[in-house]
This record gives structure tokens, sequence and C-alpha cells, in this order.
């Protein structure tokens, strides 16, 4: 009894100075920092390996209930998105008992880190905690004795200036509206660790007017600590932040080295609580935003692509861990869409593994092209895993089943599709744009062409054609039929003046067009180009180079000598794959054979065209042909295609 109360008397010693007592024992990584890069190496290279640009998540949180609920399940994931690794940080330990103060080191990361040391980077507990918050010195000087230590690639997220979440203000909470000084002492000594072990860590910093003068004046101060600023282009109250834009982006980037940027950031239309939209980075329509990046922001993320990091932001209080990555890979994806490929390869691994390692991306010349072996083995091409964007899709009218799609759409990896209503029976125009709304980012609203209105030839169809392209509420036309299906009833004359008024409205509006015809003509199995073909080439697309014309299933089922010459002539014209899965009786001609081998001639016309403005979209259902393909391009891009 006696040794009892004497322990229980050293305990409440501990607690009354401050000092935490651990709720966890210490764990060490089993793996040399050496070996760790090795194997986030070989995983990075596998991706490459099948054609796919890699992400590397330096921007998470994981509590310890959350991973042994949905890790599992989230690996699977990971390998379906192409996510090599994730930085975790760690919370902090639960209590032994109620009176127990003081920030407990959490071990949990290391735990993860040792069962799947190919996947999970250890980051250092994340500076979130009331410790953190309530600038608790037992906080920050764990921290320091941790990464001293050396098993630390990473550090963060800090909060310093906070803005409550979105759940949080609809909950009218504020436990995590925070505003410590950046110049402060936590701040300090947060930029000398860095500066002092070469470690990066993450800050949440709202770009306030204030805070962002304090954040100059660090980075000024410590130009060897690397800074990653949280959620760029986050403007959640802009009358507070005002200085924030891509002229002040440009000028501390390219003042400041040790600057850096990650895109854990809102998707295309997000509001924020109060009302605003959430983010900067996208470009407006009015009140509304599409799923593009505003002109500006492209040329900066362009411009200082060695700048930017991938960051998914997953932590306590988010949706499970699976779905959460798919929503924010699809967000990513969706910024990095239109960016060019350096751009993507840089924001999406090469970046992180620079600050992680402290060396630069090695062998990326090597392992960046089509891997060798789909070189030297033309029958065994490896299968592209990367993201696909749609460029044809249809609803059926009353068939329609809109959120199935977007399941469809997820199990296949395709980020967008752009949708037209076929036939409008039951489904409108006005129902594709209430669609793309509900996803956005996710859907393209297109002015559907196969109805009445246009079959019939009739103007007051091209007049709401031209109000609602002026609207700018859609984003392309199609699908234009001039002949159709052999046998097909939704033919036009290919020198009908209404398809020049829709050359002109796709030029006036900026909206792509996509066309279908295929000009031919079937006998007793046998199929004969007609002179529809040569009409159309000479009628239509001479009409307006300004136009971007799509011209369905590789340009009308061209020959690719033809496709070549069409490719060659008219800069502004795109050759669409879809039809690729259709059964060898169907069409004229082919792209692939019945055993998904390139046809003669199709190889190397998409070789030399896929990075212009010629480069495909493929059609969703000829999805698993192509990814099974063989004998493919031997400099194929497929993420052009793609």
């Amino acid at each position: 009894m006696a040794f009892r109360s004497a322990w229980w008397i050293f305990l409440a010693a501990l607690v009354a100075t401050g000092v935490p007592a651990r709720a966890e024992k210490p764990v060490e990584i089993k793996y040399s920092r050496q070996e760790l890069e090795g194997k986030w190496r070989a995983r990075i290279r596998s991706f490459l390996d099948k054609g796919v640009i890699p992400i590397i998540d330096l921007e998470s949180s994981l509590k310890r209930l959350d991973g042994e609920g949905y890790l599992a399940a989230a690996i699977e994931v990971m390998d379906e998105l192409g996510v090599a690794l994730i930085a975790f940080d760690g919370y902090q330990a639960k209590k032994k008992n109620k009176k127990q103060k003081g920030h407990r080191w959490g071990y949990y990361i290391h735990e993860i880190v040792n069962a799947h040391p190919d996947r999970f980077i250890l980051a250092a507990n994340g500076g979130t905690s009331k410790n953190w918050r309530h600038q608790k010195p037992n906080f920050i000087s764990q921290m320091e004795d941790h990464v001293r230590g050396g098993q630390y690639p990473i550090m963060g997220e800090f909060d310093f200036r906070h803005y409550m979440s979105n759940r949080m203000c609809k909950e009218n909470r504020t436990d995590r509206e925070t505003d410590i000084p950046l110049d402060g002492e936590q701040g300090r000594r947060l930029f000398e660790l860095s500066a002092e072990t070469g470690v990066a860590f993450v800050i949440h910093h709202e770009p306030e007017d204030h805070a962002l003068n304090a954040l100059e004046k660090m980075l000024a101060a410590y130009p060897k600590a690397q800074v990653i600023v949280a959620h760029f282009g986050q403007i959640r109250h802009p009358e507070r932040e005002r200085q924030f834009g891509p002229d002040l982006v440009r000028r501390l980037l390219s003042t400041y080295p040790n600057l850096h940027y990650d895109l854990s950031t809102g998707y295309p239309g997000r509001i924020y609580c109060k009302g605003n939209l959430d983010t900067v980075i996208w470009q407006r329509d009015g009140g509304s935003q599409r799923g593009e990046l505003a002109p500006a922001y492209k040329a900066v993320l362009t411009a200082f692509s060695e700048r930017f990091v991938a960051g998914t932001d997953y932590g306590g209080g988010r949706p499970p861990l699976p779905r959460f990555l798919r929503d924010r890979l699809k967000n990513l994806r969706l910024i990095m869409r239109d960016l060019p490929d350096t751009a993507k390869r840089d924001i999406g691994y090469r970046n992180a593994w620079k600050l992680l390692t402290g060396k630069p991306w090695g062998g990326a010349k090597k392992t960046e092209t089509p891997p060798a072996a789909v070189v030297e083995n033309k029958t065994a091409a490896s299968p592209y895993g990367g993201v696909i964007s749609d460029g044809h899709g249809h609803f059926k009218g009353k068939n329609a089943d809109p959120d199935g799609t977007i399941k469809a759409m997820d199990r296949n990896n395709i980020d967008v599709v752009l949708l037209w209503v076929k036939s409008q029976d039951g489904w409108t125009d006005d129902d594709t744009l209430e669609f793309s709304g509900k996803y956005p980012g996710r859907v393209a609203p297109g002015i559907a062409f196969q109805n009445f209105g246009w079959t019939s030839q009739k103007k007051g169809f091209i007049k709401k054609v031209r109000e609602k392209a002026k609207s700018g509420k859609f984003k392309a036309l199609g699908e234009v039929s001039v002949r159709g299906k052999i046998g097909g009833n939704q033919n036009a004359p290919p020198d009908s003046p209404r398809l020049k008024d829709v050359l002109d409205i796709s030029a006036e509006y900026r909206l792509p067009v996509t066309f279908h015809h295929n000009p031919y003509s079937r006998s007793g199995g046998k199929y004969e180009r007609t002179d529809e073909y040569r009409t159309f080439i000479e009628e239509t697309l001479t009409h307006s180079p300004k136009a971007q014309v799509i011209w369905a299933h590789w340009c009308g089922q061209s020959t690719p000598e033809d496709a070549k010459k069409l490719l060659t002539r008219f800069p502004n014209l795109t050759c669409e794959l879809a039809w690729l899965h259709k059964p060898l009786d169907y069409v004229a001609t082919r792209l692939v054979d019945e055993n998904k081998q390139f046809v003669e001639g199709w190889k190397k016309v998409i070789e030399d065209f896929q990075t212009t403005s010629s480069s495909a979209w493929i059609h969703r259902q000829n999805l698993r042909t192509l990814l099974t393909m063989t004998n493919g391009p031997e400099k194929f891009a497929p993420h052009s295609v793609g």
C-alpha cells in the first residue's frame, strides 16, 4: 500500500509540472532511410511503367481508429487511382487518465509505416492539437527532439491562421479558429528546426494580408527552411485576403526559393459556409465556376511547376478514407489535367520526392518514357492505368441514370464526361445542366443535337442553340449527325447551311463541336465511301478555321492515310476514337483487329498527332479494349489521348 501511494504521488507530480505521461510505447522504424527511399522509388516506378503519373500526398493525417477501420480498403484505392505514397502526420495518444496533461506523442503512423513501408511516409505529430493551438512549449519541444532524431522526412500540418472548416462553420464551432503569429515563438522555432535539419514542414496559413506579411518576413529570415503552404488559392474571406492573387504568388515564388504550395484545395463551385466561393483558381462563369483553371493561375502553375506538390488533406472528421481519396484525387487530376506533361510530373511526384529526400528525382528520362518491355516486346504492352476524360457521352432521356453514371465513372477512373442528351425523351439540356451542377467538375454539359429540331433542319432550333451557347453555361455542341449509322435516320445534308451555322456558333463562343458523319454505303457486307465524304470536307470543314471540330469515330472511319491528310490540313480538327469496341461487321474501317492489334498505319498516325489539337478523347465503351490493347504505339503518350 505504501508503494502504491508513492507511485500515485509521483504521477501527480508529473502532471503538475506538465511533463507528459506516455499513453503509447515508443515505436522505432525498422527500416533505414536508404531502405525506405528504395521502396518509395520502386513503387513510383511501378506506376510510371504503366503510363500513370503517380501522386505523392504530402498533406494528410490519420487517427488510429480511422486507420484501423479504413486502411485496408484505402490501399486498394491507392493502387487504383495512382496514389504512390501518402505522408501521414499523427495524432497524440489517448490519455491514460483524465488528469493527464501535456502532449502525448502518438506512434500509430510508425506502426503503419513498418507494416507498409512502400506506401506510407512518417510525418511528425501534426500541429492541430490544443497544446499547439494554446502555444504550450511542451509540444514544440517534443517536436524538436523527435525530428532531430532523424526519423521524420516531413513535418506538419501546423495551424497558424486557420478559419473554421465548412463543417465547423455550419455547426458554429470555433475550436479550430486560430491566429498564431507565424513570426512568433512557435513559428520561429519551427523555421529554425527546418533550417537546421532540412526537413520540410506544412503550414495552414490563410492568406490574410497580415498573415502574408508575416510569411514573407519568415521566408526571408530563414532561407534554408523548406515551407509548404497548404490549400493554394483557397480564399474564404475575400475582404480579409485582398493581397493574394497570381501576381503576388509570382513575386513570392520568384523571390523565395524555399516557398512551396500544396494543391489540397477546393473543387470548382464549392461554397464556403458564409456564401463565398471557396477557391479562386477556377475559371469563373458569372457567379459560378467551371472545372477549368483560370488562365492566370494555370500560367503560374505552369511557370512555377517545380514549387507545387499534391495533397488531399485527410484528417479527423472527414468521410471514410477510401471515399475521401476518390473525391480528392478527382480534384487533383482536374487541376493537373490541362497542364503540360512536365508540370504534371513535377506536381505529382518529382517535387515531393525532392522535399522528402533532398535529391531530385533520378533517372527520370529513362523511366518516364514508355517502358523498355513495351518497345521491345510489341505484343505485350502494359495496360494504361491513368485517368481518362470521356469526350463522347449520351443520356437516353427517361432511361438515364445520373448517379449510376458517376459510380460507373469512378469504377473506370474517368474524371469527366462530355455529355449530351439523346432524343431528349424525358430529359432536356436544362437537366444536363442540373446534373453537372450536382457533380461539379465531373460533367461537362453539352447542347444536344440528336433530336427532331436538328433532323428536321429547323431555323428555330439553331436560334435556340445560339441562345444556349451565348449563356456561357454549356461546354460543347453535339453530337451533330450528318450521316448516322448505316441505315439510320439521323442524316442531314453534308452541305447544309445549318451545318455552317453550327460552325459559326462554335467559333464565336469557343465551343467544340462533335460531328457524326460516316459517309459509307453498304451492299452485300461491303462498304463503299460516297461523295458525301468530300462534300463534308470541302463544304463544312473549310467553312471556319476558328471552329474546334471533333469528328467522331476516327474522323468518320477514315483510313489512316486520309486521317493523316485531314489532321495535317486542319489544325482545328480532332479525330475521336469512339466505336473502337464495335464488332468487325459494323464499321467500314477499323482501328484495331479482333486480336486487339492496331491496324497497319493507325499506330503511326496516333504517334504523330497525339500531342496536337488532334489528340483523341476516349469513349467510355472503349475502355476495356483500349486498356488491354497490345502492339500499341512505341512512342505512345497515353496521357495525351486519355
